[in-house]
């Protein structure tokens, strides 16, 4: 089903699953305010992976992609209890496959 998000509460997108021989891929969306749980979409399609990215360039919206689901509840709440060592830390750089 169709939904609403605005895309000023939006801080991050992260692609789940994201492997060649998939067919598709799941969808984070991560907002500002951390306290608020993330949504996801799953089984998007892989075709609409591109499209998907040059939007949020569009938006200037931040995106990350990865090969394995995460534990959004356990990272969020990380974050929560103690957001200026999460961002001490790197932020969202342990999400760039290029990071170590």
């Amino acid at each position: 089903p169709p939904f609403v998000v605005t895309l000023d509460e939006v801080e991050l997108v992260h692609f789940e699953r994201v492997q060649f021989h998939l067919k598709n891929f799941d969808v984070v969306i991560v907002y500002k305010d951390y306290n608020k749980k993330v949504t996801m979409i799953n089984a998007v399609p892989v075709n609409s992976l591109d499209p998907i990215k040059e939007w949020l360039n569009s938006c200037d919206i931040k995106y990350t992609e990865g090969v394995q689901s995460l534990n959004w509840t356990k990272i969020m709440k990380t974050i929560v209890d103690d957001p200026e060592g999460f961002f001490e830390q790197g932020g969202w750089s342990f999400l760039d496959p290029e990071s170590e």
